[in-house]
């Protein structure tokens, strides 16, 4: 499964791809994670199509100088088939955020668990 990790907190995103790795090995099935810091840096690989087919795409609701609610609108016109998952420490945009259809949320004062059993890769 391909999942691109978009976060500017990068100890949370680092705990976030270790926790990935163990679930990897509990499934035996290979992960392939990438990793966005920065807004600028995620949108030039999708215009230049190097991360837009991923299975799933981990958002943070609050990218740097924009909302992840806006980056899932525009993965979701080159990705029909991409599963969002925001990443937040805001409940109160758990609402807006639905616009999107997200596969689900994760707080991130929480434990990091994600479910990945039922959900199949339709990009080929």
């Amino acid at each position: 499964m391909e999942f691109v990790i978009c976060d500017d907190d990068r100890l949370y995103a680092s705990q976030f791809i270790e926790q990935l790795k163990v679930l990897e090995s509990q499934y035996d099935e290979l992960f392939n994670c990438v990793y966005y810091d920065h807004y600028e840096n995620f949108m030039e690989s999708l215009r230049n199509k190097e991360c837009d087919k991923a299975d799933i795409y981990f958002l943070d609701i609050e990218f740097g100088e924009v909302y992840g609610m806006d980056v899932a609108k525009i993965i979701t016109r080159m990705n029909r088939n991409a599963g969002i998952v925001y990443i937040t420490n805001y409940e109160e945009y758990a609402i807006k955020a639905f616009v999107c259809r997200p596969l689900g949320f994760i707080r991130k004062k929480q434990t990091v668990i994600v479910r990945c059993r039922g959900y199949k890769s339709y990009n080929g």
